[in-house]
């Protein structure tokens, strides 16, 4: 459904499912490469998302948000610790 142009406010009503619901599996799809992270948030918040990630042992979705701020959210947050996830297994899938 979203890649037929459908919000994600849409998906989840049309689905009857909650707005996070439907953001997690567009997260995971991200993870998975079925969508480009660029497709769900502006690219340039993923490199200091990425970045602060890095510098925790457990990446947290509150620590990065509470580090970040309000410019960040929660759902763009996890679309890019996905990403990370997908590009970490593509370099190590590389290096066999």
């Amino acid at each position: 459904m979203y890649k037929a142009a459908n919000s994600i406010e849409d998906i989840a009503k049309n689905r009857n499912l909650s707005l996070n619901t439907i953001q997690n599996h567009l997260a995971n799809f991200v993870e998975v490469g079925t969508i480009k992270a660029s497709e769900l948030m502006d690219i340039n918040k993923i490199d200091p998302i990425i970045s602060f990630a890095k510098t925790q042992t457990i990446p947290s979705l509150k620590a990065i948000k509470e580090e970040l701020g309000e410019e960040f959210s929660y759902f763009e947050i996890h679309v890019a610790l996905a990403f990370y996830k997908r590009k970490e297994k593509e370099n190590s899938t590389n290096q066999k």
